[in-house]
């Protein structure tokens, strides 16, 4: 008996998306630890808004917020972040920058293949200006060195057959300055919105190139246990962010990685947007 062929469509697959699978393929052969942590994020989020009632013209992301405080406690200890050099006659060099280069992950459009844009130096910047910039990669994807420096370089090389791909990341690894021109530092991505809103959300990401990667799940509303301004220790309704913290454990070991969870979440929750971002409205009060 014959039957008649099931009706489907091909779809060409894009070079964004044989890069994505050359990431997997590459993240399946290191030795990644994850840890799962929590922020109260109740007093961060009201800042924001606030500054954003205030300040319509200079809007501060939330995204931008966590960026900064990354930034901060990574550049309190680069180690989190340094890279091991490649090669049978290196194993036991790591290269350690000072700077911290951060990877997001950003979608111009819906269901278009995100593209990672680094924020340079984004420890010396302003949570205003990681916001501003952004904003400009995400309305003018061009505007990133990302997309504009590398499209036409990224196409030729994903039409190279994989075994060569393959080799030229093995080759890349023995130069960490090339890894954190091309790569950044540290990565930053956000899978909370396939959490249902308002109930938070895990999210495990690969780990490819870099050694240390933070992943942003869904910001649940819960009790949680707070002091009060004399101290006494109240269970209360809060916003709670649930992070993924990645570590190559080959550079990073647990109890480093451990002491960088918790300076994360301190730093987090002390809702500071930044030593040098001042509200202009508050500044106009002061004066």
């Amino acid at each position: 008996m014959v039957t008649d062929k099931a009706k489907c469509t091909e779809v060409k697959q894009n070079f964004e998306r044989v890069l994505i699978e050359d990431a997997g393929a590459i993240a399946n052969k290191r030795h990644v630890v994850y840890g799962i942590i929590q922020a109260d994020v109740t007093n961060a989020k009201k800042k924001i808004k606030d500054w954003n009632c205030t300040s319509p013209t200079k809007k501060l992301s939330f995204t931008a917020y966590i960026a900064s405080c990354i930034g901060k406690v990574v550049a309190k200890d680069p180690h989190v972040q340094g890279y091991k050099v490649g090669g049978c006659l290196q194993q036991n060099k790591i290269v350690i920058f000072q700077d911290v280069d951060l990877v997001v992950m950003i979608e111009p459009e819906e269901n278009k293949t995100a593209f990672p844009h680094i924020i340079r130096n984004v420890n010396k910047k302003t949570v205003e200006e990681i916001s501003k910039e952004i904003s400009e990669a995400n309305s003018r994807p061009f505007s990133s060195e990302q997309q504009y420096d590398s499209k036409k370089k990224t196409r030729i090389f994903t039409s190279m057959p994989k075994c060569l791909r393959m080799l030229i990341y093995r080759l890349m690894r023995r130069n960490p300055n090339t890894l954190k021109d091309m790569q950044g530092t540290v990565m930053l991505t956000s899978i909370g919105m396939f959490g249902k809103k308002g109930q938070g959300g895990i999210g495990i990401t690969f780990l490819p190139m870099h050694t240390l990667g933070i992943t942003l799940g869904g910001i649940s509303r819960k009790p949680w246990v707070v002091p009060n301004n004399n101290g006494i220790e109240e269970i209360l309704p809060r916003d709670i962010l649930d992070i993924t913290v990645s570590f190559d454990h080959d550079v990073v070991d647990g109890a480093r990685g451990a002491r960088f969870a918790s300076a994360l979440i301190e730093t987090i929750e002390t809702a500071i947007l930044d030593d040098e971002t001042e509200n202009p409205n508050q500044a106009e009060k002061k004066m």
